[in-house]
């Protein structure tokens, strides 16, 4: 699974792109840092942290035992072991936060995260087995899509839900579209090129080109998973979806960032 980056207020502004170097800023964030760490000390927080974290993880992984075929039970295991983690990694990290401008401190940081993500993709495995284990990782990959698949279900009447039998290759064939609809974006820029506004114009009438053939194959790909009127919502959804990524274009003179496919839990 992915790293977990605690959102606390220091780290939320160091990321943010708006840290600068400024003593009182710095002594202010020291503090935040120092009253996190005297928190997580105690078993109660962190039992309410953790409680908190296993809360949002059910809310961001509601179709998890039925796209990884694996029973409640272990599913419910699994949500544990990741709040469980989420926890530890928010108590090892903040107190190793790198001051902003340390680029060495900010390597070790990075080494002993990747470290302790090692571990807890071992612990992962561990439980679920080597094989659950790799899909589990394309389950997390699969974040944007299963989030579609959600909209879709919300949008659909009673009588035509999807069944579980169509969820998982549906999802698979939304997120194989989005992978390279990503892919495309992030090689449009030369290496060392610079952006200026003609290019911007032309990469986003490119994107909204690419988004609408992207959304073509996903529904060519899933007239053989969808019934005909699931296939009819589906497609309304998706030029929903497009009608806004062009209104956003023309309103805000950019497109909306594009993140990589991912789940909703790196949160």
């Amino acid at each position: 699974a992915p790293a977990f980056v605690p959102v606390t207020p220091f780290v939320s502004y160091a990321m943010s792109g708006n840290a600068v170097n400024d003593e009182e800023l710095q002594e202010q964030i020291e503090e935040v840092r120092e009253r996190e760490q005297r928190m997580l000390q105690h078993p109660e927080y962190r039992d309410l942290l953790r409680a908190r974290q296993r809360l949002a993880l059910s809310y961001s992984h509601p179709d998890l035992p039925e796209l990884l075929q694996i029973s409640e039970e272990q599913a419910d295991q699994l949500l544990d072991l990741l709040a469980e983690q989420q926890v530890r990694e928010q108590a090892a990290s903040t107190p190793t936060w790198p001051r902003h401008g340390d680029a060495a401190a900010m390597q070790a940081f990075m080494e002993k995260t990747q470290e302790r993500q090692r571990a807890n993709e071992a612990e992962l495995a561990a439980l679920l087995g080597a094989s659950k284990f790799q899909e589990w990782k394309e389950y997390e990959q699969s974040g944007m899509a299963r989030i579609l698949v959600q909209q879709l279900q919300q949008m659909l009447p009673e009588d035509a839900r999807l069944r579980s039998d169509q969820l998982r290759p549906l999802v698979s064939a939304i997120a194989r579209e989005q992978r390279q609809l990503f892919e495309d974006r992030a090689l449009s820029l030369a290496p060392g090129q610079v952006p200026d506004e003609d290019w911007q114009k032309r990469m986003q009438e490119r994107h909204l080109e690419r988004m609408a053939a992207a959304n073509q194959r996903i529904l060519d790909a899933s007239a053989s998973i969808l019934t005909p009127r699931q296939l009819e919502r589906f497609g309304s959804l998706l030029q929903q979806q497009l009608d806004g990524q062009s209104q956003r274009t023309f309103f805000f003179g950019r497109m909306a960032p594009l993140s990589p496919p991912s789940s909703p839990s790196d949160k």
